[in-house]
């Protein structure tokens, strides 16, 4: 995988909510496992949608979708550019593109 500092978890659900508990002020896309930009979001890693602990009745990264994981925004943005065939969504939940 290319994409400079960004991490993907594909079946590594333990990987990804450590991942996630450790790099709370970090962001993440939630995309499909073939990369495809429809239905792929930007999100912060305290986004309630990406990582409510305890929830496993839908895996975070063993099914459909997986997660890339990044400090920066800049680094996921870098991912997606050289790795995804599109632009990717920002979440409206959590507007990881605002500096607020």
């Amino acid at each position: 995988m290319s994409g400079g500092d960004a991490r993907e978890f594909r079946d590594d659900d333990d990987g990804y909510l450590a991942w996630i508990a450790d790099h709370p002020d970090g962001y993440v896309i939630n995309i499909v496992r073939g990369h495809t930009p429809g239905g792929a979001r930007i999100h912060r890693a305290g986004c309630w949608t990406v990582s409510r602990p305890g929830l496993r009745a839908a895996s975070w990264t063993e099914g459909q979708y997986v997660k890339i994981c990044a400090d920066r925004l800049a680094d996921l943005q870098h991912w997606a550019a050289t790795v995804v065939p599109g632009p990717i969504e920002t979440c409206g939940t959590c507007s990881p593109a605002s500096t607020g």
